[in-house]
């Protein structure tokens, strides 16, 4: 299972990464607050939390966590394919072959 962050899951609909963590928490897969979300036992299920830091120990360490996806929520959130499509017809529209790939590798 390849697991998106909710950037990367807002990039395949249109959604800021906060807007897709709204419709996140909406839908039951997360609780909490933005920058304190937790899966809920229904996101467990779709998504894992992963956890960072900065390398750094004693006063200058700091860590956090968020949640990474399925790809599978994003189809409960909007349209992945619609987004696309919309995508191509701005490019036709403007003259472009095809259009151009913003993401990152994952």
């Amino acid at each position: 299972m390849a697991y998106k962050s909710a950037r990367k899951i807002g990039e395949m609909i249109g959604l800021s990464s906060q807007k897709t963590n709204v419709k996140l928490k909406e839908l039951g897969y997360l609780d909490g607050e933005p920058g304190n979300y937790n899966l809920t036992t229904k996101g467990e299920q779709v998504g894992k939390m992963v956890y960072d830091d900065n390398g750094y120990g004693g006063k200058c360490a700091r860590g956090w966590g968020y949640a990474v996806w399925d790809e599978s929520v994003a189809y409960e959130i909007g349209d992945p394919d619609g987004y696309n499509r919309k995508l191509e017809e701005i490019c036709k529209e403007i003259g472009l072959e095809e259009p151009f790939d913003f993401s990152e590798d994952d």
